[in-house]
Protein backbone atom coordinates (compact mmCIF):
# COMPACT_ATOMS: atom_id res chain seq x y z
CA UNK A 1 0.00 0.00 0.00
CA UNK A 2 1.05 3.71 -0.93
CA UNK A 3 1.47 6.74 0.96
CA UNK A 4 1.28 4.82 4.47
CA UNK A 5 0.52 6.41 7.96
CA UNK A 6 1.02 5.25 11.44
CA UNK A 7 -0.61 7.03 14.37
CA UNK A 8 0.67 5.80 17.90
CA UNK A 9 -1.82 6.92 20.73
CA UNK A 10 -2.63 5.21 23.93
CA UNK A 11 -0.56 1.89 23.18
CA UNK A 12 -2.99 1.79 19.96
CA UNK A 13 -1.57 1.28 16.07
CA UNK A 14 -3.84 3.32 13.57
CA UNK A 15 -3.11 2.32 10.44
CA UNK A 16 -3.79 4.40 6.92
CA UNK A 17 -3.36 4.29 3.83
CA UNK A 18 -2.97 6.25 0.26
CA UNK A 19 -2.13 9.35 2.53
CA UNK A 20 -1.60 11.97 -0.78
CA UNK A 21 -3.40 15.23 -0.66
CA UNK A 22 -3.75 18.09 1.43
CA UNK A 23 -6.98 17.29 2.90
CA UNK A 24 -5.91 14.16 4.01
CA UNK A 25 -3.06 15.63 5.96
CA UNK A 26 -5.19 18.34 7.57
CA UNK A 27 -8.03 15.79 8.60
CA UNK A 28 -4.76 13.50 10.01
CA UNK A 29 -3.75 16.40 12.34
CA UNK A 30 -7.37 17.43 13.08
CA UNK A 31 -7.71 13.51 13.97
CA UNK A 32 -4.83 14.07 16.53
CA UNK A 33 -5.96 16.58 17.57
CA UNK A 34 -9.46 15.74 18.82
CA UNK A 35 -7.97 11.88 20.46
CA UNK A 36 -5.66 14.49 22.54
CA UNK A 37 -8.73 16.96 23.51
CA UNK A 38 -10.63 13.50 24.51
CA UNK A 39 -7.00 12.00 26.21
CA UNK A 40 -8.44 8.18 24.22
CA UNK A 41 -8.28 6.89 20.60
CA UNK A 42 -11.35 7.90 18.91
CA UNK A 43 -12.99 6.14 15.83
CA UNK A 44 -11.21 8.19 12.75
CA UNK A 45 -13.24 10.44 10.98
CA UNK A 46 -15.12 9.79 7.72
CA UNK A 47 -12.82 11.53 5.48
CA UNK A 48 -10.04 9.07 6.96
CA UNK A 49 -12.20 5.72 7.88
CA UNK A 50 -12.17 4.22 4.32
CA UNK A 51 -8.49 4.52 4.61
CA UNK A 52 -7.89 2.84 8.04
CA UNK A 53 -6.33 -0.81 7.42
CA UNK A 54 -4.54 -3.22 9.82
CA UNK A 55 -0.82 -4.12 9.84
CA UNK A 56 -0.40 -6.64 11.89
CA UNK A 57 -2.29 -9.78 13.45
CA UNK A 58 -2.26 -8.32 17.01
CA UNK A 59 -4.65 -6.29 16.24
CA UNK A 60 -8.49 -6.45 14.73
CA UNK A 61 -9.35 -5.27 11.58
CA UNK A 62 -11.35 -2.60 11.20
CA UNK A 63 -14.11 -4.65 9.43
CA UNK A 64 -14.21 -6.66 12.03
CA UNK A 65 -13.11 -9.83 9.76
CA UNK A 66 -10.27 -11.95 11.23
CA UNK A 67 -6.54 -11.03 10.31
CA UNK A 68 -4.44 -13.72 8.39
CA UNK A 69 -1.32 -11.97 7.57
CA UNK A 70 0.94 -14.96 7.57
CA UNK A 71 0.22 -17.28 4.49
CA UNK A 72 2.81 -19.56 3.58
CA UNK A 73 3.05 -20.82 -0.03
CA UNK A 74 2.08 -24.64 -0.60
CA UNK A 75 5.23 -26.33 -2.50
CA UNK A 76 5.77 -25.61 -5.64
CA UNK A 77 3.01 -22.52 -5.75
CA UNK A 78 4.94 -19.61 -7.11
CA UNK A 79 5.34 -16.39 -4.67
CA UNK A 80 2.51 -14.01 -4.89
CA UNK A 81 4.04 -10.39 -6.51
CA UNK A 82 3.63 -7.19 -5.02
CA UNK A 83 2.82 -3.82 -6.08
CA UNK A 84 6.19 -3.06 -6.68
CA UNK A 85 6.94 -6.43 -8.04
CA UNK A 86 8.70 -8.24 -5.41
CA UNK A 87 8.04 -11.48 -3.99
CA UNK A 88 6.13 -11.22 -0.70
CA UNK A 89 8.77 -13.75 0.93
CA UNK A 90 11.94 -12.53 -0.92
CA UNK A 91 11.99 -15.39 -3.39
CA UNK A 92 14.76 -14.03 -5.80
CA UNK A 93 13.58 -16.03 -8.19
CA UNK A 94 10.15 -14.63 -8.63
CA UNK A 95 11.89 -10.85 -8.18
CA UNK A 96 13.84 -11.84 -11.67
CA UNK A 97 10.99 -13.33 -13.37
CA UNK A 98 9.01 -9.86 -12.59
CA UNK A 99 11.28 -7.94 -13.24
CA UNK A 100 11.81 -9.19 -16.95
CA UNK A 101 8.57 -8.98 -17.54
CA UNK A 102 8.70 -6.21 -16.93
CA UNK A 103 11.58 -4.60 -18.35
CA UNK A 104 10.16 -6.41 -21.47
CA UNK A 105 7.98 -3.84 -22.09
CA UNK A 106 8.51 -0.67 -24.37
CA UNK A 107 6.62 1.16 -26.35
CA UNK A 108 3.24 2.25 -26.20
CA UNK A 109 2.96 -0.47 -23.81
CA UNK A 110 5.63 0.16 -21.60
CA UNK A 111 4.51 1.36 -17.50
CA UNK A 112 4.89 4.66 -16.71
CA UNK A 113 7.74 5.49 -14.14
CA UNK A 114 9.27 8.45 -12.60
CA UNK A 115 13.19 8.90 -11.77
CA UNK A 116 13.10 5.07 -13.15
CA UNK A 117 10.63 3.73 -10.63
CA UNK A 118 7.04 2.03 -11.41
CA UNK A 119 4.00 5.03 -10.90
CA UNK A 120 0.90 4.16 -9.25
CA UNK A 121 -1.13 6.85 -8.45
CA UNK A 122 -3.53 4.98 -6.79
CA UNK A 123 -3.75 1.54 -4.79
CA UNK A 124 -6.21 -0.29 -7.42
CA UNK A 125 -3.34 0.07 -9.60
CA UNK A 126 -0.87 -1.64 -8.33
CA UNK A 127 -3.48 -4.47 -7.39
CA UNK A 128 -3.96 -4.80 -11.17
CA UNK A 129 -0.91 -4.78 -11.79
CA UNK A 130 0.21 -7.26 -9.69
CA UNK A 131 -2.27 -9.67 -10.18
CA UNK A 132 -1.65 -9.41 -13.79
CA UNK A 133 1.79 -10.55 -13.27
CA UNK A 134 1.50 -13.16 -10.74
CA UNK A 135 -1.21 -15.15 -12.58
CA UNK A 136 1.26 -15.30 -15.53
CA UNK A 137 3.82 -16.33 -13.03
CA UNK A 138 1.48 -19.16 -11.91
CA UNK A 139 0.70 -19.85 -15.99
CA UNK A 140 -2.69 -18.66 -16.03
CA UNK A 141 -1.40 -17.41 -19.46
CA UNK A 142 1.35 -16.52 -22.05
CA UNK A 143 2.51 -12.56 -21.67
CA UNK A 144 2.71 -12.25 -25.02
CA UNK A 145 -0.81 -13.24 -24.50
CA UNK A 146 -1.42 -9.78 -22.20
CA UNK A 147 0.97 -7.69 -23.56
CA UNK A 148 -0.85 -7.67 -26.83
CA UNK A 149 -4.02 -7.14 -24.90
CA UNK A 150 -2.73 -4.16 -23.67
CA UNK A 151 -1.06 -3.00 -26.90
CA UNK A 152 -4.79 -3.01 -28.45
CA UNK A 153 -6.37 -1.20 -25.43
CA UNK A 154 -3.71 0.90 -25.75
CA UNK A 155 -3.82 1.55 -29.60
CA UNK A 156 -7.60 2.29 -29.10
CA UNK A 157 -7.56 4.72 -26.04
CA UNK A 158 -4.50 6.72 -28.23
CA UNK A 159 -7.18 6.59 -31.35
CA UNK A 160 -10.20 7.82 -29.50
CA UNK A 161 -8.15 10.88 -27.82
CA UNK A 162 -9.32 12.72 -24.28
CA UNK A 163 -7.52 12.06 -21.36
CA UNK A 164 -5.21 8.76 -21.52
CA UNK A 165 -5.21 6.54 -18.47
CA UNK A 166 -2.83 3.83 -19.04
CA UNK A 167 -3.97 2.01 -16.22
CA UNK A 168 -7.71 1.52 -17.69
CA UNK A 169 -5.75 -0.15 -20.39
CA UNK A 170 -4.33 -2.31 -17.91
CA UNK A 171 -7.10 -3.29 -17.14
CA UNK A 172 -9.23 -3.75 -19.55
CA UNK A 173 -6.32 -5.77 -20.97
CA UNK A 174 -6.89 -8.22 -17.55
CA UNK A 175 -10.31 -8.52 -17.96
CA UNK A 176 -10.07 -9.45 -21.92
CA UNK A 177 -7.30 -12.03 -21.04
CA UNK A 178 -8.73 -13.75 -18.01
CA UNK A 179 -12.18 -13.98 -20.49
CA UNK A 180 -10.45 -15.65 -22.91
CA UNK A 181 -8.92 -17.87 -20.43
CA UNK A 182 -12.52 -19.04 -18.78
CA UNK A 183 -11.41 -17.92 -15.38
CA UNK A 184 -14.08 -15.13 -14.96
CA UNK A 185 -16.68 -13.92 -16.98
CA UNK A 186 -17.96 -10.55 -18.31
CA UNK A 187 -20.94 -11.20 -16.17
CA UNK A 188 -19.08 -11.75 -13.08
CA UNK A 189 -17.20 -8.92 -13.60
CA UNK A 190 -20.23 -6.76 -13.86
CA UNK A 191 -21.54 -8.33 -11.31
CA UNK A 192 -18.51 -7.79 -8.80
CA UNK A 193 -17.93 -3.91 -10.07
CA UNK A 194 -21.86 -3.52 -9.08
CA UNK A 195 -21.27 -4.98 -5.50
CA UNK A 196 -18.20 -2.38 -4.85
CA UNK A 197 -19.73 0.73 -6.42
CA UNK A 198 -22.84 0.31 -4.27
CA UNK A 199 -21.25 -0.86 -0.88
CA UNK A 200 -21.90 -4.23 -0.93
CA UNK A 201 -18.60 -5.04 -0.52
CA UNK A 202 -15.95 -3.26 1.17
CA UNK A 203 -11.89 -2.11 0.10
CA UNK A 204 -9.75 -4.72 0.20
CA UNK A 205 -7.80 -4.21 3.07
Amino acid sequence: LANVVLLQFDGQALWFHSMGSDAQVLALYDYIESMLDADRVLPPPRALAPYQFTASQSQDRPDGQPVDDYRPRRRGTPPPIDECATAHDGDERAKGEARGVIAGMTGPEAMPRRNGELVFEAPWQGRAFGMAVALHEQGLYEWNTFRDALVAHVDRAEQNGGTFDYYACWLGAFEQVLGGTGVISPAEIEERTYEFEYGERDDVF
